[in-house]
């Protein structure tokens, strides 16, 4: 009995070992499809993960130059894997390094088939050189078929047919549009947005044009125009879940925060596990007073991604707002955390101190956003508020 029960586990044991290692073969090859020639057209570095869709759950990691290979722990999710290149590169070449993952998954079947013809294999290595076959047919049918899948913290993500449809709908577009993003994130935004009024804006007359006028004007802080780019984008009837999230956030920076909330909703019609839209509208609603509905909505954020700072300051302002000082202070610096660079998370740090009447500490962090972002919401009110505190405590003390 026992002898029979060995012989059936150490049975399990081969085929998922013979499933698994089939499976990461063909990903393997399916990626360094995209990363060698990634690597060739481009000096900057590439990482190619096996296992999950670009991000780096516990895995192992070999690094061979500019290569970096993630591997999941896992082995039950190497049935998927994403390339990441950080060079810039022209959307033919985008195309060329694209298309050659889908080239590549071919020739592990080629060669499975032509071992199995030629030396007629028997056994383990028969049905090993089978699954690889299969899988090689698996992925590189299912990478010339467009679809879409969600990762762990909810960003939509194409596969190769999807982002070669993509990239030949861009090259429609007149080419100095790309150079806009470089100028946005270098903060050169008057730069950037010259460059779209006066060559851009009107030429393709397209959804993405807009897209780009809504992402430069956002980052510019003039959402008046950003509304205006939003609008356009809107009669296109184009709108995807990222264009309502950001239709929704023009909305709530230009202090509509109730019809913010409901263009959020609309955005969680069409992905209900937006972590964006969810911590979004808890915002919304501690602006709103709404406070209990603003805990459940960022837990719901934080329940699908425990990492979403945003959240977890939204969540720390609506318990501070409650009268729970402490809870949200926890709350608050778990958002730090995780990020430390949001102006926002150091306000409500500074709110506490001020709710705590600890005037100087408020006073500082409240300085310290003045610098890092002038135009945060309420922060001139809050300096004054701690400034009057702490002219209070001096008067009383001298």
């Amino acid at each position: 009995m026992i002898a029979n029960l060995f012989i059936f586990l150490i049975g399990i044991l081969r085929i998922f070992t013979a499933v698994a290692a089939s499976a990461f073969l063909c990903v393997l090859v399916h990626e360094l499809g995209h990363a060698i020639p990634a690597l060739l057209l481009s000096k900057e570095k590439v990482e190619a993960y096996i296992g999950s869709l670009g991000l780096v759950v516990p895995s192992g990691k070999l690094r061979i130059g500019r290569l970096t290979i993630f591997v999941s722990n896992n082995p039950f999710l190497w049935i998927k894997g994403m390339c990441k290149p950080y060079g810039a590169y022209s959307i033919n070449r985008q195309i060329f390094y694209v298309s050659t993952g889908p080239l590549a998954s071919i020739g592990p079947g080629i060669l499975a088939y032509q071992l199995l013809a030629i030396i007629e294999p028997e056994g383990f290595a028969k049905w090993c050189l089978i699954l690889i076959l299969l899988f090689s047919i698996w992925f590189g049918v299912g990478s010339i078929i467009p679809a879409k899948f969600k990762q762990a913290h909810g960003d939509i993500i194409g596969n190769d047919a999807y982002m070669i449809i993509q990239l030949l709908k861009a090259k429609r577009l007149p080419k100095e549009i790309y150079a806009i993003s470089p100028l946005v994130q270098e903060g050169k935004f008057e730069e950037a947005i010259k460059l779209f009024e006066n060559v851009v804006k009107g030429v393709s007359d397209s959804a993405d044009e807009y897209r780009v006028g809504v992402w430069m004007y956002m980052h510019a802080k003039n959402f008046q125009k950003a509304f205006e780019m939003d609008k356009k984008l809107e009669q296109k009837g184009r709108y995807n879940v990222q264009d309502f999230v950001n239709s929704g956030y023009i909305q709530t920076m230009l202090g509509n925060q109730q019809s913010a909330i409901n263009i959020y909703k609309k955005a969680l019609a069409l992905d209900p596990d937006n972590t964006q839209a969810l911590g979004n509208i808890s915002y919304g609603m501690v602006v709103l007073g709404q406070y209990d509905e603003a805990i459940e909505y960022a837990n719901k954020a934080i329940t699908l991604n425990p990492n979403c700072a945003a959240s977890l300051d939204n969540r720390g302002l609506a318990r501070l707002k409650m009268g729970l000082l402490e809870e949200g202070r926890t709350d608050i610096e778990a958002s730090l955390a995780i990020d430390n660079k949001q102006p926002e998370t150091y306000r409500d740090l500074g709110i506490y101190f001020l709710m705590k009447k600890e005037w100087n500490e408020a006073l500082a962090l409240f300085e310290k956003v003045k610098k890092m972002d002038k135009d945060t919401v309420d922060i001139d009110q809050y300096i004054s508020d701690a400034k009057s505190g702490a002219i209070g405590i001096r008067d009383i003390v001298s």
